[in-house]
């Protein structure tokens, strides 16, 4: 027993410290290749007010990402309490950002609701899958048609018929997979693709402030750009092999922006810089709850 459990600590520590060494790997590629200076600039004239407003979209992103998973969890047998639900989010985004290694946020939703409601593990593995596929669905979708007004469609060859094919086909595909390989309910997809779409807005709309927060003075095709990537970084982000995305989405936005407007590299990374900061904020509110989120369960 005295094996595995040190062999589990070891696994643990061991991906927690990959995690690390890419993170700051990443970032000394970055930061060598930029002039530091220009971000500090961009940072001291930042438009507070507006960063507020991004602060403001993030968190309302979050709660309708848990009110989408309260929306799945009740499709398939499970009712619970809009607050607990909200609490238990904010508790799982503290985790898979800020904890480098060990028991992951949806890890530990899966652990709490098997405690409280006797609710079967799998399936709620089975569910939050469901909702990462769903929101990975419509972020591709906002994706795809931002790119259709972006400078990239210029530069890279044949990527307006490539964009037009995934386009036509991104739905359908999706309701195929959820219906045969998931084995989602199509009826259930399509709903909580409401919430997946008001989600994904408001991580466009986070974006949007925190760029017109940094340069008011950007065209309406830079804006465009960076908003494409900030998607781009966000699906890259997805790979666990960094804490919380963490020197994915700075080498997404200083090579993506590259491809297009290399002059605009600092301001591009700082947009990354700023958006990680706020999904660190946004989590917050999470670390209240890593001792008091069965009190609240009980309190409902």
């Amino acid at each position: 027993m005295l094996k595995i459990l040190l062999s589990t600590d070891f696994k643990k520590y061991f991906i927690g410290a990959i995690k690390v060494s890419f993170c700051i790997i990443a970032f000394y590629l970055v930061f060598n290749k930029l002039d530091i200076s220009k971000l500090f600039i961009y940072l001291k004239n930042a438009d507070v007010a507006l960063l507020v407003g991004a602060i403001i979209a993030s968190h309302l992103s979050l709660i309708l990402s848990s009110l989408r998973s309260k929306f799945y969890f009740k499709q398939y047998g499970l009712t619970l309490p809009v607050t607990f639900t909200v609490s238990l989010y904010y508790l799982g985004t503290f985790y898979n950002i800020l904890l480098p290694g060990g028991i992951g946020g949806d890890g530990y939703k899966v652990y709490l609701l098997s405690k409280l409601e006797k609710f079967p593990k799998l399936s709620s593995l089975r569910i939050i899958l469901y909702e990462r596929v769903n929101g990975f669905y419509i972020l591709v979708l906002f994706g795809l048609i931002l790119v259709l007004f972006s400078d990239f469609l210029h530069k890279i060859p044949y990527l307006k018929l490539l964009t037009w094919l995934c386009i036509i086909l991104i739905t359908p595909c999706y309701l195929l997979g959820a219906k045969y390989i998931l084995r989602d309910n199509i009826g259930t997809a399509l709903r909580a693709a409401i919430f997946s779409f008001f989600v994904q807005l408001f991580q466009v709309v986070m974006v949007l402030l925190i760029i017109l927060a940094l340069n008011k003075g950007l065209s309406y095709n830079q804006i465009i750009n960076f908003t494409v990537l900030f998607i781009v970084a966000s699906i890259v982000a997805i790979l666990p092999i960094s804490i919380g995305g963490a020197g994915l989405r700075e080498l997404t936005f200083l090579y993506g922006i590259g491809v297009v407007n290399p002059e605009l590299e600092e301001i591009g990374v700082t947009i990354a810089l700023v958006a990680f900061a706020i999904y660190i904020i946004t989590s917050l509110p999470g670390a209240y709850f890593i001792t008091n989120i069965e009190k609240t369960y009980n309190r409902i």
